[in-house]
């Protein structure tokens, strides 16, 4: 049942896309570092939203790691406690 929860919701999402698309599909510009050019606004509303994306994965990875970090501390204490 969950698998078609989110298999849903993932077809609700894909059809919302697509017509953010075609809805957005005029060009504007982009400048940037180095020069500027010509993009659909789908084109950067995509780039926004995985660049973000990428970034609070990083975020979340790097407290992932810490919370392994100290479960692995937590493990050996209670280990150590219940050998004595």
């Amino acid at each position: 049942m969950k698998k078609q929860i989110l298999f849903i919701l993932a077809i609700i999402l894909t059809v919302f896309i697509v017509m953010l698309s075609v809805v957005n599909f005029e060009s504007v510009d982009f400048n940037y570092l180095i020069g500027s050019t010509k993009l659909p606004v789908i084109v950067i509303s995509l780039y926004s939203f995985i660049v973000g994306y990428f970034v609070s994965f990083l975020i979340n990875l790097r407290k992932v790691y810490k919370l392994q970090k100290e479960n692995q501390t937590l493990k050996k204490s209670i280990d150590q406690i219940d050998n004595e």
